[in-house]
């Protein structure tokens, strides 16, 4: 008698430990769909950004050209610096990271 609880009692706790990999294996498939959907969200977001500042910046460099002339050099460098400024910006660094689909450097659209 006492050696069939024993093998009921191991038996049970092997039953269990299964049932226990179980759920942990369907909850680690959530939470890889939980990972893609928010990684898609964040290269959703890193390429809306990367529009925004690449439209910013073409604005820049056409402004840029229109300053012909030694008399608008100050104003032609200070608009080459705003550009220079957004493409060193740590968060178009990192969008154009995610969007190659790096990890971000300064984590931002992670």
């Amino acid at each position: 008698a006492a050696h069939n609880k024993q093998v009921c009692y191991t038996r049970r706790v092997s039953l269990e430990d299964q049932r226990g990999m179980a759920s942990a294996s369907s909850s680690d498939a959530q939470v890889a769909h939980q990972v893609k959907a928010t990684a898609t969200r964040h290269l959703k977001a890193a390429t809306q950004f990367k529009a925004e500042a690449d439209a910013k910046k073409a604005a820049l460099e056409a402004e840029s050209d229109k300053l012909t002339g030694k008399v608008n050099k100050k104003a032609r460098g200070m608009k080459l610096k705003q550009i220079s400024e957004i493409e060193k910006s740590p968060e178009y660094i990192d969008a154009c990271l995610v969007i190659t689909g790096q990890a971000s450097k300064f984590g931002n659209f992670s």
